[in-house]
């Protein structure tokens, strides 16, 4: 039951996520020159502060870092194999191998 709650909470924060996103884009940046690439939010942060206010497109940006930081140590913290309770055990290293240690005995 609760695999199932996950599952619809991920699926339900996803969705609306990228349809906010898809709409504050629209609205901002939509036809704007520019290149098909991640310079886009330097852009849509400007025009969200022409439009809102400066204060709203450092947050944008602010909160923008963040999400791509944490993202990012995410991906790192599931490949590293490293687990907090493991950390002063040398048996954690051969009992739970992380998904990099499982692939490479192939």
């Amino acid at each position: 039951m609760a695999n199932k709650e996950q599952l619809v909470s991920f699926v339900a924060i996803t969705i609306i996520t990228i349809v906010l996103m898809s709409l504050l884009a629209y609205s901002t940046v939509l036809g704007a020159e520019g290149e098909n690439n991640i310079s886009f939010l330097e852009a849509e942060g400007n025009a969200l502060m022409d439009k809102v206010g400066t204060w709203f497109g450092y947050l944008f940006w602010f909160i923008g870092a963040t999400s791509l930081f944490a993202a990012a140590l995410g991906i790192v913290d599931y490949t590293s194999g490293w687990s907090p309770t493991c950390s002063r055990s040398a048996a954690c290293a051969t009992t739970t191998p992380g998904p990099r240690a499982a692939s490479t005995s192939l």
